[in-house]
Parts: structure tokens; C-alpha cells; sequence
């Protein structure tokens, strides 16, 4: 059963003792549960999250380990939390542009401190349906393209198949350079100059044509360049190329909106004879050139998870070919130079979140065993049936993803594996749908299933480990993966899903995103294979807050302790 607390009442202890709580450094306090040992428990809780958790400090500095009965469990804060205590007009910006992997829940009896006010929902962190600032936007209603059905495709193919950080950009580079005639990329970022490098060799000679709808999202931290530098380097490159921003809500440099945060797909079509299709951005820590032995370039220690396949399929690759030059043209008249006095101060706001995330104690790096299941592997002319899945185009429910996702999952007999950033339960109104697919998921476990879910450390804060526990998706499901930027899922080693939705409302019905489910079982259990080593060998039960604190003496910040 999903855990529950009673917060009305754990909410009375505390406002009794609003003054207990109020040590230098505390920032809110809330009803909750108790993490034990790194995991996380049953317990009611009094939540308190602090600036830093500190050693040796003075008696009267100290929250106490319990007060009229219940425990007071002491957390270290996130960059977005001390972004909002600390900054409230870079927060107010942060949350709006902040990557969506950033997010974070918000609960209803949260207080901040030391005044002891619940947190207005203008403050919260989640901004779903945020107006950002500045210049009103003009929203667009999205349309498909007119005789592009996504249907399911029965039929012998070719599909290459391979994982990153395993081998990334090597089988990147071989299917860009094989273009011919035509490329046409759908991008959320693309900030790998070897990725540049090479789409500039390929489309320089000027005699073939090159088109990209491309998202503004805030820097990736492993980034060579800006997503605005590369523009304007294929663009300087080749006269010919044609580039258009993304219509999404809260970029600063369109006028109009189709997507509330991103523009989130990673698709590339060759010759309209093969595509691409990813869950990793042209970006160095998604597509790592580790045969370079140059940090800057990609290294274990910074890559992420993510799943790829190149279908060698023209009926499919002018399939997805058709959706993104709709794309392509329907954002032409929302192209402008944009607010760069806004846009400064979108950077500034994303410089200071990424300045208060760094103070944590916390930082993901891979340091468990190199995975090398991923290498590319050919499935030549093989029988299979695939499902194309785009987002936000609707079906049954708010989105065909749900649709189909929700089929795929309680189609499951044995086993349901999921590797993904991400899992984001949601109570706000229209985001039902999303939550069938949570559901559906614990359900499976209810029901016997071997459900085993690997996440992100985007998970991997108490406050999402929470909600994923009233879920009734952690305990015996749930393990940690740093640098997981995958979205896939395997059921009964005979079908997976590659795509790039996140587990969150906007990524599975608002967002644009792009996945397939093939249904053939050599390819499901090679990615089977790579999911179970990362759970044997590269997944942890393990809570990064409940580390011990830090001496007073080697590190500054607030001086709270438990």
C-alpha cells in the first residue's frame, strides 16, 4: 500500500515550535518520512532542509533529533532551494527556464523559516504552468501533418542498436557521414563541437539540403559551445542550411509557443532512407568521443546513460521526416532576434541556480565499472513491428504515448525493467494522464511482477524518493544510477521502448518528444542485457542527503547539524 502520514497533525507540532526550528542556516520545514541508514522509511517525520549539514557545532546550534514525539530528519538543501531562500528574482526566472530535470515537488504544508509562513504557491519550485517573464507569447495550436498517420509498421528491417557511454558518437559519426542528399535533425541540444564538426564536413559542399528545428535550452554543463553558436556555425558554413528555434513557451527568442518547456526530441533523418532516433542530445556527456582521450570531448566520468537506434527504414524515415518539417515550418513565423536584455537575465538566473547546486555535497560522477554491452550491434532484416511515438500528439488519452506506454505495461506477464532520468508523480489538474502511467506501473508490482526501476540522481533527493514511496514504487523497485539520461523500458524480454519522453506531465503529453517500441526479442533482450548490468553492477539503494555531515572546520555555509 502507498505510505501515508498524517500531515495535519505532524503540521500543529510544528507551528507550536516554529522557534525550535529557527536555527542560522534552516531554511523550511514540513511534514514528511524518515530516511534510515540512506533509505527511505514508513516513519513520520518533521522535515527540516538546511543551507548544509554541518559536525562539532555548539548545543544551541542543533535541531533536535526529535520533538513531542516525532523525528526530526535534517536534509541538506538543493541548488533550487537555496536559489529561493537566497535569490528570490534569479529563483522566479530559474524556475520557469531551469532544465526540466531540475524540478522539484512541491508540498502543501512546507514552511519557510524563521518565519514559519507556508510558501505561497507563486514560490513553489514546480512551474508546469508558469508564465515566464517578459514579452507575452502567442500560443499556436499544434497540428500534426496532414497524411502522416503513426501507425504501427509490421515488417522486415535493418535496425542498428547501441548505448552510450559505451560506444556514443562513434555510431553517430558513421551515420552522419554517410548522408548523401539530405539531413533533417529535431534537436533539444546540441552543443558537441566534434557532432558540429562533423555536420559541418557533411552539409559544406552545398549540394545537399539541411534542416533543423532546434531547442534553447539553459547551457549543458559539459557543453563545448552554446546551442546559439552552433547555429550560427552551420549557418556560416552553408548558405543553403536552414535552422529554426523551437516554439516553446519559455524561450526568449521566439514569439510564439507550441511546447511548454522543451522541445525535448533527438531524432536525425539521412536521405529520408534511415533515421535516427536517441534518448541523447548531440551534447558531449550524451554522446561522448572517448576514443579522443580528451576530457573536454567526453569521459567516463562525466557520460551519461542513454539508448539509440538507427532504423534503416525509408517508409519510417519519411514518417518521422514529414513530423519535423511540419515542425520545421510551422515555427517560421515565430523566429526573431528576442529580448537579449531578458535573455541575459535568463543566464544570469541559470548561473546562480547552477552556483547554489554546486555548493552541495553531492556531485554525480560514474565511478562504478565501465559498461561495454552498448557497443553497436546490427539486427539485419529482421522481422519486427514498431510503434513511432510522438508527443504531444493525441490519442485515446491526452497523448499517444499514454496510450500506448499504458498498453505496453499491462500487456507485461514477467517483467517490467525501466532505466530513465527520471519519475516525476504529479497532482496538478490535467496531469491525469501522465499519472495513469505511475499507476499502471505499481500496479505491476502489486500484481507479482518483477518491476525494477533504475533513475537518475534527478531522483535521488528525499523529496522525489518521497513521492516515488506514496507511490509504492521504491521499496524492492527502485535503485540510483548517477548519470542516467536514458528513457526505455523492456517488458517480458520481448519489446523495447527507445524514446526520449521523461516521466514527468509535460514529457509524456505536452513536450515534443520521440520514441519507438519495437517489438522483436534479440533486440529487446540486447538492451534487457545493458539494463540488468547497470542494475547488478552500476544502480545503488542509496539516499545522497543521508550522507554524513561535514566538519565546521574544512567547509563554510550554515551552521546546522543533526
Amino acid at each position: 500500500m502507498s505510505a501515508t502520514i498524517n500531515h495535519a497533525k505532524i503540521d500543529d507540532v510544528i507551528k507550536r515550535n516554529i522557534p525550535v526550528f529557527s536555527k542560522p542556516g534552516a531554511l523550511t520545514v514540513r511534514p514528511g518520512f524518515k530516511i534510515s541508514n540512506g533509505w527511505i522509511t514508513d516513519k513520520p517525520a518533521i522535515v527540516v532542509t538546511v543551507d548544509k549539514k554541518l559536525d562539532g557545532l555548539p548545543a544551541a546550534q542543533k535541531l533536535p533529533t526529535s520533538i513531542e514525539g516525532v523525528p526530526v530528519d535534517v536534509r541538506e538543501a538543493t541548488g533550487l532551494q537555496r536559489l529561493r531562500a537566497k535569490s528570490p528574482a534569479s529563483f522566479e526566472l530559474a524556475k520557469v527556464h531551469m532544465r526540466d530535470e531540475n524540478r522539484e515537488p512541491d508540498f502543501a504544508l512546507e514552511r519557510s523559516l524563521p518565519s514559519g509562513n507556508l510558501i505561497p504557491s507563486t514560490q513553489k519550485t514546480s512551474s508546469a504552468t508558469s508564465i515566464p517573464a517578459g514579452p507575452p507569447k502567442t500560443p499556436v495550436q499544434y497540428a500534426a501533418p496532414a497524411g502522416a498517420p503513426l501507425k504501427k509498421f509490421t515488417k522486415n528491417t535493418s535496425i542498428i542498436c547501441w548505448a552510450s557511454p559505451d560506444d556514443g558518437f562513434t555510431v553517430l559519426k558513421d551515420f552522419l557521414s554517410q548522408t548523401t542528399t539530405d539531413l533533417t535533425i529535431a534537436m533539444y541540444d546540441f552543443t558537441s563541437a566534434d557532432i558540429l564538426n562533423e555536420v559541418i564536413s557533411v552539409i559544406q559542399p552545398g549540394n545537399m539540403q539541411f534542416k533543423m528545428v532546434l531547442d534553447h535550452p539553459p547551457r549543458n554543463p559539459t557543453a563545448n559551445q552554446t546551442d546559439d553558436v552552433t547555429r550560427t556555425d552551420i549557418l556560416n558554413s552553408d548558405p543553403n542550411a536552414e535552422i529554426n528555434w523551437a516554439l516553446t513557451r519559455n524561450d526568449p527568442v521566439v514569439t510564439e509557443w507550441i511546447f511548454p518547456t522543451a522541445y525535448h526530441i533527438k531524432v536525425a533523418v539521412r536521405d529520408s532512407k534511415a533515421f535516427m532516433l536517441s534518448s541523447g542530445n548531440y551534447n558531449v556527456s550524451n554522446q561522448p568521443n572517448l576514443a579522443a582521450n580528451d576530457p573536454a570531448k567526453g569521459s567516463l566520468a562525466n557520460a551519461d546513460r542513454d539508448w539509440h537506434v538507427i532504423v534503416l527504414d525509408p517508409e519510417m524515415a519519411l514518417l518521422f521526416k514529414a513530423y519535423i518539417d511540419n515542425d520545421f515550418t510551422v515555427a517560421q513565423n515565430g523566429q526573431s532576434a528576442g529580448n537579449q536584455v531578458q535573455h541575459n537575465l535568463i543566464k544570469s538566473a541559470m548561473s546562480n541556480l547552477q552556483a547554489e547546486s554546486a555548493k552541495s555535497t553531492f556531485q554525480a560522477r560514474n565511478t562504478a565499472p565501465a559498461s561495454t554491452l552498448g557497443k553497436q550491434k546490427l539486427f539485419n532484416n529482421v522481422p519486427v513491428s514498431i510503434q513511432p511515438l510522438l508527443t504531444p500528439d493525441p490519442g485515446v488519452h491526452t497523448s499517444m504515448y499514454v496510450d500506448n506506454i499504458l498498453a505496453l505495461i499491462q500487456s507485461a506477464q514477467k517483467t517490467v525493467y525501466m532505466q530513465t532520468q527520471y519519475i516525476h508523480p504529479s497532482t496538478n489538474a490535467g496531469d491525469q494522464d501522465f499519472m495513469l502511467l505511475v499507476n499502471a506501473l505499481s500496479n505491476a508490482k502489486k500484481n507479482g511482477l518483477d518491476v525494477k526501476v533504475i533513475t537518475s540522481q534527478f531522483e535521488n533527493t528525499p523529496q522525489w524518493i518521497e513521492v516515488l514511496h506514496q507511490n509504492d514504487l521504491v521499496e524492492g523497485v527502485l535503485k540510483i544510477q548517477n548519470r542516467v539520461h536514458n528513457k526505455g523500458i523492456v517488458v517480458d524480454s520481448k519489446v523495447v521502448l527507445v524514446s526520449s519522453q521523461n516521466w514527468s506531465a509535460d514529457g509524456t503529453l505536452r513536450n515534443r518528444d520521440a520514441g519507438v517500441i519495437i517489438e522483436n526479442a534479440d533486440i529487446a533482450k540486447y538492451f534487457e542485457a545493458i539494463f540488468l548490468d547497470d542494475w547488478n553492477v552500476r544502480a545503488d539503494v542509496k539516499i545522497v542527503d543521508a550522507s554524513q555531515p561535514v566538519s565546521t572546520t574544512t567547509a563554510g555555509g550554515a551552521t546546522v547539524d543533526v
